[in-house]
């Protein structure tokens, strides 16, 4: 428990003996009234430090997620800005610290831990990460709306070019890697900016969509297009010669969430947020795959943002802000050096060791895509884990105790 002091300067409560009856009475109150102002601010304060911001995995399927790790000293993230770097496996965004310094975070997306955070200060929107160049792009939108290249180590920026527009609607954006272009639809028009040269190219485009996903192995992109009299959601395809549309499919859903939107190269899946579901659309049939309600298990002073798959593993990632609970009434548990597990990387066989005794503690070990391939009770300060059957690659140990105190481990097959 934290202890909370506030301290009266000893001049000021010695001035309070000299005074009346009456103007005692007057400052008494308004004392009172400064005192429980302070109290209600530090309450705000100490509420809003006892969230967190973490990094989860989503399953897309079952719209539970898991915690990869928190994320220390981050106070929220801005909208539209968060995207992901495959090659690497970086969860990137801009956000604010706990100090109001705006700062562009690169997150190890497989442990969680804070990579860089350098200041950043210029008001940016609709980050992109060109994966076929290591590159992050964004729109700048100070002094005219302008795309620029940020360095993710330093946030130091470079103008690619200004555009002609004036106005921009969050979630109209996409990267075109096949042919290195930044793609965005605005007043009635697509402009493609070449990422090389600067150069733009417009065509005109009639309907407008969002949540615009583009497909780097067949070069397609897709969109909604909301149909307010139906009370629907269509998934289109967009021809970037001619502005045209195909349909891919029509969902009876009631809206959707900005910044909401994500898409799977690994299994043509576009997945977005609509009316608390999280809904999966297979764009080579139009068949919608899974809905489940989402986010679960989380209060209103909780969320589930910025969806984000990455396209080497297949997974879906994003930020959860809230208390230190999982969706399944887990709590993340703060102290991990009580855990050791060794050797690691290994070949068939490791160890985990407690530094003090388990009862009835739950091994879950999973693989990139959350697949269990191993689940068992640990009893005692040590226990052997025989992956000798499993692939060489990167998995995933998550250790409950049975207070439901929860450890996410690393472990690597060699």
């Amino acid at each position: 428990m934290t202890n909370i002091y506030f301290i009266i300067p000893a001049s000021f409560l010695l001035s309070t003996f000299m005074l009346s009856d009456i103007e005692k009475s007057s400052l008494n109150n308004n004392i009172m009234k400064k005192f429980i102002l302070a109290i209600l601010l530090m309450f705000q304060i100490i509420c809003v430090k006892g969230q967190t911001e973490f990094l989860v995995k989503v399953n897309p399927t079952t719209g539970i997620f898991s915690i990869v790790d928190s994320l220390p000293g981050v106070h929220f993230w801005a909208s539209g800005t968060a995207t992901f770097d495959s090659n690497n496996h970086h969860y990137l965004f801009w956000g604010t610290d706990f100090s109001g310094n705006k700062r562009l975070y690169c997150i190890d997306a497989l442990t969680g831990n804070i990579i860089s955070q350098p200041l950043f200060a210029i008001n940016t929107m609709e980050y992109h990460y060109d994966n076929s160049s290591n590159t992050l792009f964004a729109l700048s939108t100070s002094g005219g709306i302008s795309l620029i290249s940020i360095n993710i180590s330093t946030a130091a920026t470079n103008t690619i070019a200004a555009l002609p527009v004036t106005s921009l609607q969050s979630s109209t954006t996409f990267i075109d890697e096949l042919n290195h272009t930044y793609v965005l639809q605005e007043g009635g028009y697509i402009y493609s900016v070449s990422l090389i040269t600067g150069n733009i190219t417009t065509i005109v485009a009639p309907t407008q969509l969002y949540g615009f996903q583009f497909d780097n192995n067949t070069g397609n992109p897709y969109g909604l297009d909301a149909v307010s009299a139906i009370n629907s959601e269509v998934i289109s395809s967009i021809n970037l010669n001619n502005g045209n549309y195909s349909y891919v499919d029509t969902l009876h859903t009631y809206g959707y969430t900005y910044d909401e939107f994500a898409y799977s190269e690994i299994n043509n899946i576009y997945t977005f947020c609509s009316t608390g579901h999280l809904y999966s659309v297979d764009v080579n049939t139009g068949n919608t795959v899974s809905s489940p309600l989402f986010p679960v298990g989380i209060t209103s002073q909780q969320n589930v943002i910025g969806l984000n798959y990455d396209n080497s593993s297949g997974i879906l990632y994003s930020l959860h802000w809230g208390t230190i609970t999982t969706s399944e009434g887990i709590k993340i548990y703060q102290n991990e050096n009580t855990i050791a597990i060794s050797p690691n990387p290994f070949t068939s066989f490791t160890t985990i060791t407690f530094s003090e005794e388990q009862k009835n503690t739950l091994l879950k070990i999973t693989d990139m895509l959350g697949n269990t391939i191993l689940q068992t009770i640990i009893n005692g300060k040590q226990s052997t884990i025989d992956l000798s059957g499993a692939a060489k690659g990167i998995y995933f140990a998550e250790i409950i105790d049975a207070n439901k105190n929860a450890v996410n481990k690393k472990i690597v097959v060699q």
